[in-house]
């Protein structure tokens, strides 16, 4: 989530990976993280299930810092 908040007001973005994180498609065997905060979780969750139903939810543990 961090990342998109900074990369969406950035000047410029570079993105590095390597050759393990190429697909074609999404959906392919590479499970796709996403995170979605609870206010946008289920309009989020519906546009994710048009797209692919292979979906798993994965919970973070509760935290109470702000990091």
């Amino acid at each position: 989530m961090r990342e998109k908040i900074v990369d969406s007001t950035a000047k410029k973005l570079v993105i590095v990976v390597d050759e393990k994180k190429l697909s074609k498609t999404l959906g392919g065997p590479q499970p796709i993280p996403v995170e979605i905060v609870p206010f946008g979780y289920a309009s989020t969750l519906e546009k994710i299930r048009k797209i692919s139903e292979k979906i798993v939810l994965r919970e973070a543990q509760a935290r109470s810092d702000p990091s």
